[in-house]
C-alpha cells in the first residue's frame, strides 16, 4: 500500500500555516467581533445590489424558473442520476458559467445571483444544487478566475461556461482534512515541460462526469535545469478527464443526494502539460482555500433554500392538520417549532445575502465570514428540516412515493433530512471549520503574542515575546470594559431592534475577554482545547447572524415607508423573533465556555480509546466485521477496474461533453481544403441535415442571381454550391435544371423565393443600420453573404451565428475567391441549441447599443420550447431602437398534414436529398406575433405571397407556401 507522506504534527501545522492568507488588507466585520469590536458601519446600511444588477438576476431569475417548473426531482430520486436533458436545459441557460466573465463566454452574475440560483434550482432536487455548485464553487472555474493565466482562461473557462462539467480532487483514502499526508504526485518530466501524476482520488464530486479536473498533487523537491532549488510542494492542475492514464473507478452511493456522482478517481501516469498547472509549484492549497472564500457560501444558499420550503410546508401542514379540536401549529410545542423554522430561515437568508454583497462589493475581507455562514447555515439547516419532520409526524419519516401511492399530497421531508445531513461534512466539517474560524479568531493574538503560543518556545523567547505583546494589550484591553451596548439609547435608529444590537456589541467585548482568559490560562495548550474553542466560534456564529438580521430588516422597513408595504415590519418581527432565541443560544454557549463536561469527555473518550468499556458493546452483533479494511489499500500503477466515467449529452444528439472553444481549428480545415471537387462531402455537416437546407438556400439564390430582372446579387452562392458537391446535385442556373415540367416550376420558384426573402431582408436590414442600429446579428447565418455583397456603413458589424463546420466551410470558400467583407464581420461558432449569448458577447457584442437581428430559414425548424428560449435571449440582449426580422409560417402544422404541399415536397425532396419536412417539429402553432407584442415588441407582418406581389413576381409553384401561410414579421423596440 502507499502510505500516505508521514508528518508530525508540527509538520501538518506548518503546511496548514503556509496555506493560509496571512495578511488582512480589508477590514472584517467577523474578525473584529472576535476581537471584541463592533463596526456596525461595515455592514449597516445593508449592502445592496445595483438596480441593474437586480434587475438582471431578476430576469435570469425568472427564466431559470420556467426551466426548473419542467423539471421533476422525483426522477432523479427514483433513478440516483441526474437526466441528460435536465443537465442539458441548464446549460443551454447558462447556468455552468454564472459567476464566468461574459469575455470567457460566461453570465458574469454576481455572488448574489449564484446563490439566488443554487437556491432554486436545490428546490428541485439539491443534487443539482451540488453539480452546480461543485463545478463553480470548487471546479475549475473559480481557481482559473484567481490565480489562472490568460491563456488558461481562454482555454478553458468558454467550455466551462458551455458545460464542460469540473471537478475538484484533493481528498484520498487517507488523506482527508489534513493534506500535509498527501500522497498524490507530480513528478516534472521532459525538462519541466510536463508532469506525471500518480495517485488515488477519493470523493470526487462530479467526478463522474467531469470533462475537466482539477487535480491536487505534491510535486517533490527538485534541482531544476536552471540550476534553482525547487522546493515543490502540493500543486494545482488543470487535467482533462479523458487524458491516458485517467480511470473512475467507482460511483459512491450515500444516504442522500442520490444524483450526485461522486467518485474514486485514479491517475496512472497521467501526463499534464507544464501550462496546465494553475499558479506556482506549492501553491496548491492556499489557491483551494482562497477559492473557497466565496465558494463557501454555496452550502448556505441551499440551506436557505431548504429552510424556505420547510417553511411553506411546515406552514400548510401545520394549518390542515387537527387534533384535539385545533389545528396542530395551534399547540404550543408545534407552535415554538414553526416560530424556530420562520425566523431561522429568516436569518438564514439574511446572513447569506449580507456575505454575498459583501463578497461581491470586495471591500472586505469575507474569509471568515463565509466559514460562519457555511458552518452556521449547515448546522441551522439540519435542525430546521429535522423539525420538520416531527412537525409532520409519521407523514415526515415516510418517503414521498409511499405517501402518493395511497393518495397524500408526496412530501420529501424524510429525503431533504436525508439530503441535508451531509452539508455538515462537505467542505470541512463542522468540527474542522470551527478549528479554522478559530485560528482566524485568535490571529491578532498570535500575531502579537508570537512565542508565547509556541510550545516548543524556551523561557527567554516567552519572555520576549510577552514583552512583544504587552503594547497590544494595554492598548486593547481596556476598550473591553465598556461600549455603546451598556447605552440604553445606542442604535436608536432601529428602533425595537435596539436592544438585539447591544447585546451583540456588549457580548462581542465579552466574547474577546473570554478568549483572552482562555490564552492567559492555557498559552501554549489553547489549540488542544477544541470544544473551548469551538463555543467561542459558536458564540461569533450567533452574534454575526443577529447582525445580519438586524441591519437587513431596518433595510426592509425603510423600503416600507417609501412603498407602503408591510414586508419590513413582518420582517423585524421575524429578526425579533431569531434574536431572542439566538440570545438563549449565546448565553447558554458562554456558560459552557466555564462550566462543562470537556475534562471528563476528553478522559473517558480516551479509556474508549483503549478498550477499557469494550465489555459495553457486548450483547449486539456488528454485520461490517469481515467486509473490508476501515481505510481502503492502493498502490500506484495502472487501474484493474473498468471506467465507470460517462458524459453528459448536451445537445441532444447522442454525443457526449462539450468541444473545445477552437474545435474547428483544431480539425484542421483551411482554404486549401475548398477545392471544388466535392472534397467537403464525406465530412461536412454542410451537405446533410439542416446544413443542407442551407445549401439548397444557396442553390436557390445562384439561381436567382443568374435569371433576368434578379432581385438580388449573390455571386458566392455558385461557389458554396459546387464547393460543397451535395450527394443530390443542385442546380445553379436555369439551363442546369433539364426539361421536365415539375422540376423547371419547384426550381424557379425556389430561386423567386430565395430572390424575394432575400431582398426583403436585406431592405429590412439596411434601413436598420441607417437608422443607427450599428451591430447586425444574422441567426443560423448559413452560408449567407450578405456582409460581403451589400453595402454597409462603416461602423457597423455584422455577427454571423452558426455551427462550427458550416462557418468554417464558407470561411474557406470565400478565402479562397480572395474576398473581403464590406463590413466588419464576426463569425461565431455556436449551437444555437445550447448556450451562445457569451459567445457572442466575447465576439464584441454589446447589448448596451441599438442591434439589428434576423432569423432567417431558423423558426420552423425549432421546438416551441427554443422559440420561446430564443426570443427570450433576443429580448435580454437589445435595446430600444433594436429590431428583429422572422422567416415564419404558420399553420405548419396543418401544412404538413395537405396532400399537395406534401407531394411537392416529396419531389423536391427526391431532387435534394432531404425532406425538409422531417425536420420540422410535430407541435401546434407558436402564436409569434402574439408573444412579441406581450413581451414590448411592435410587431407587423407581410405575407410572403403579398411580397412577391409587390416585387412583380410571381411564385409559379405556390403549394410551396399556401395563401396566408409564409409569412415575414418585423418586430421593433
Amino acid at each position: 500500500m502507499v502510505q500516505a507522506t508521514h508528518v508530525s504534527e508540527e509538520q501538518a501545522r506548518a503546511v496548514a500555516e503556509e496555506a493560509r492568507e496571512s495578511g488582512w488588507e480589508k477590514p472584517s466585520f467577523a474578525k473584529e467581533l472576535f476581537l471584541g469590536r463592533f463596526p456596525l458601519e461595515l455592514v449597516h446600511p445593508f449592502p445592496v445590489p445595483t438596480p441593474e444588477e437586480q434587475q438582471r438576476t431578476d430576469r435570469f431569475l425568472a427564466r431559470l424558473r420556467d426551466v426548473c417548473v419542467g423539471l421533476d426531482g422525483t426522477v432523479v430520486e427514483r433513478d440516483s442520476r441526474i437526466p441528460d436533458e435536465y443537465v442539458r436545459a441548464l446549460a443551454e441557460l447558462g447556468c455552468f458559467g454564472l459567476k464566468i466573465p461574459e469575455e470567457y463566454g460566461g453570465l458574469g452574475l454576481s455572488q448574489v445571483a449564484y446563490n439566488r440560483v443554487l437556491m432554486l434550482v436545490s428546490s428541485v432536487h439539491p443534487s443539482l444544487g451540488a453539480l452546480l455548485s461543485a463545478h463553480q464553487s470548487i471546479g475549475v472555474p473559480e481557481p482559473l478566475k484567481l490565480a489562472g493565466t490568460e491563456e488558461q482562461k481562454r482555454e478553458f473557462l468558454p467550455r466551462c461556461a458551455r458545460g464542460a462539467i469540473s471537478a475538484f480532487l484533493l481528498t484520498e483514502p487517507d488523506v482527508g482534512s489534513d493534506p500535509a499526508r498527501m500522497a498524490s504526485s507530480a513528478t516534472p518530466v521532459d525538462d519541466g515541460r510536463a508532469y506525471e501524476l500518480e495517485g488515488v482520488k477519493l470523493w470526487t464530486t462530479n467526478g463522474v462526469v467531469a470533462e475537466l479536473l482539477v487535480v491536487m498533487a505534491r510535486v517533490p523537491a527538485y534541482d531544476g535545469d536552471d540550476g534553482k532549488h525547487h522546493r515543490g510542494g502540493i500543486t494545482a492542475f488543470v487535467v482533462e478527464a479523458d487524458s491516458p492514464g485517467i480511470t473512475v473507478e467507482r460511483r459512491n452511493a450515500f444516504m442522500g443526494l442520490r444524483g450526485i456522482e461522486n467518485g474514486v478517481t485514479r491517475l496512472h501516469r497521467v501526463r499534464v502539460p507544464a501550462r496546465n498547472r494553475i499558479g506556482r509549484e506549492g501553491e496548491g492549497l492556499k489557491i483551494a482555500l482562497t477559492t473557497l472564500n466565496a465558494g463557501r457560501l454555496a452550502l448556505p444558499a441551499m440551506c436557505a433554500g431548504a429552510g424556505k420550503w420547510s417553511l411553506k410546508i411546515g406552514r400548510e401542514w401545520s394549518a390542515e392538520r387537527v387534533q384535539w379540536g385545533r389545528p396542530v401549529g395551534e399547540h404550543g410545542a408545534v407552535a415554538e417549532k414553526l416560530s424556530f423554522i420562520a425566523a431561522t430561515t429568516y436569518a438564514l437568508e439574511s446572513v447569506l445575502e449580507l456575505a454575498g454583497q459583501m463578497a461581491d462589493e470586495g471591500r472586505n475581507d469575507i474569509r471568515i465570514e463565509a466559514a460562519l455562514a457555511k458552518l452556521w447555515a449547515s448546522e441551522m439547516g439540519w435542525r430546521i428540516i429535522d423539525e420538520l419532520v416531527q412537525i409532520r409526524g409519521g407523514r415526515g419519516y415516510e418517503t414521498a412515493a409511499s405517501l402518493a401511492a395511497r393518495g397524500e399530497r408526496a412530501v420529501p421531508a424524510e429525503q431533504l433530512l436525508r439530503d441535508l445531513r451531509i452539508n455538515r461534512i462537505f467542505e470541512g466539517s463542522s468540527e474542522i471549520m470551527r478549528l479554522l474560524v478559530a485560528r482566524e479568531a485568535v490571529d491578532a493574538h498570535l500575531t502579537a503574542a508570537g512565542d508565547l503560543a509556541d510550545p516548543k518556545a524556551d523561557l527567554q523567547h516567552k519572555a520576549k515575546a510577552a514583552a512583544h505583546a504587552s503594547g497590544f494589550y494595554v492598548s486593547w484591553l481596556p476598550h473591553l470594559v465598556a461600549g455603546k451596548g451598556q447605552m440604553p439609547t445606542s442604535y436608536g435608529e432601529f428602533d425595537s431592534l435596539a436592544t438585539h444590537l447591544r447585546f451583540v456589541e456588549r457580548n462581542a467585548r465579552k466574547l474577546a475577554r473570554s478568549t483572552f482568559y482562555g490564552m492567559a490560562r492555557w498559552q501554549a495548550g489553547m489549540e488542544k482545547h477544541q470544544s473551548f474553542l469551538g463555543r467561542v466560534v459558536d458564540i461569533g456564529a450567533e452574534l454575526f447572524a443577529m447582525s445580519a438580521c438586524c441591519v437587513r430588516a431596518e433595510m426592509q422597513r425603510a423600503e416600507d415607508s417609501d412603498e407602503g408595504t408591510e414586508k419590513g415590519a413582518a420582517a423585524c418581527e421575524l429578526a425579533d423573533a431569531f434574536c431572542r432565541q439566538s440570545r438563549i443560544r449565546t448565553e447558554a454557549l458562554f456558560a459552557a465556555l466555564w462550566d462543562n463536561t470537556d475534562d471528563v469527555d476528553h478522559r473517558v473518550a480516551q479509556s474508549v480509546l483503549d478498550g477499557r468499556y469494550a465489555w459495553l458493546e457486548e450483547g449486539v452483533l456488528d454485520q461490517s466485521e469481515g467486509t473490508g479494511p476501515w481505510i481502503a489499500t492502493w498502490e500506484p500503477g495502472p487501474s484493474t477496474e473498468p471506467s465507470v466515467a460517462r458524459r453528459f449529452d448536451l445537445d441532444g444528439t447522442g454525443r457526449q461533453g462539450t468541444q473545445s472553444s477552437d474545435s474547428v481549428g483544431k480539425e484542421g480545415f483551411s482554404a486549401a481544403d475548398s477545392a471544388v471537387d466535392g472534397g467537403f462531402a464525406a465530412d461536412w455537416d454542410i451537405v446533410t441535415g439542416v446544413g443542407l437546407t442551407a445549401l439548397g438556400v444557396a442553390a436557390g439564390r445562384a439561381m436567382e442571381t443568374h435569371s433576368e430582372g434578379a432581385l438580388v446579387s449573390d455571386p458566392f452562392a455558385e461557389a458554396f454550391v459546387r464547393a460543397a458537391a451535395p450527394p443530390k446535385p443542385m442546380p445553379t442556373r436555369l439551363e442546369d435544371v433539364g426539361d421536365d415540367e415539375d422540376q423547371v416550376m419547384s426550381w424557379t420558384s425556389m430561386a423567386t423565393y430565395m430572390g424575394v426573402r432575400s431582398r426583403y431582408f436585406d431592405e429590412r436590414l439596411a434601413a436598420a443600420a441607417e437608422a443607427g442600429a450599428s451591430q447586425i446579428v444574422l441567426l443560423a447565418a448559413g452560408l449567407d453573404a450578405r456582409a460581403y455583397r451589400m453595402s454597409w456603413p462603416e461602423s457597423v458589424t455584422v455577427f454571423e451565428l452558426d455551427a462550427p463546420k458550416v462557418l468554417a466551410f464558407k470561411d474557406a470558400v470565400l478565402a479562397g475567391r480572395g474576398v473581403r467583407a464590406g463590413a466588419q464581420r464576426r463569425t461565431v461558432a455556436v449551437d444555437l441549441r445550447n448556450e451562445w449569448t457569451g459567445a457572442l458577447r466575447q465576439a464584441g457584442f454589446d447589448p448596451a447599443r441599438p442591434s439589428a437581428w434576423l432569423a432567417e430559414g431558423l423558426m420552423m425548424f425549432l421546438p416551441n420550447a427554443a422559440k420561446e428560449r430564443l426570443l427570450r435571449i433576443v429580448g435580454d440582449l437589445t435595446v430600444p431602437g433594436s429590431s428583429l426580422e422572422v422567416e415564419y409560417v404558420e399553420g405548419m402544422a396543418a401544412i404538413r398534414r395537405d396532400p399537395q404541399f406534401q407531394r411537392r415536397r416529396a419531389q423536391m425532396s427526391e431532387r435534394m436529398g432531404l425532406d425538409v419536412t422531417d425536420l420540422w417539429p410535430d407541435e401546434p402553432d407558436f402564436p409569434l406575433g402574439d408573444w412579441l407584442r406581450e413581451h414590448g415588441w411592435t410587431v407587423s407582418t407581410d405575407y410572403v405571397v403579398d411580397v412577391t406581389g409587390r416585387y412583380g413576381r410571381r411564385l409559379e409553384d405556390e403549394s410551396m407556401f399556401p395563401p396566408r401561410s409564409g409569412a415575414f414579421v418585423s418586430a421593433r423596440k
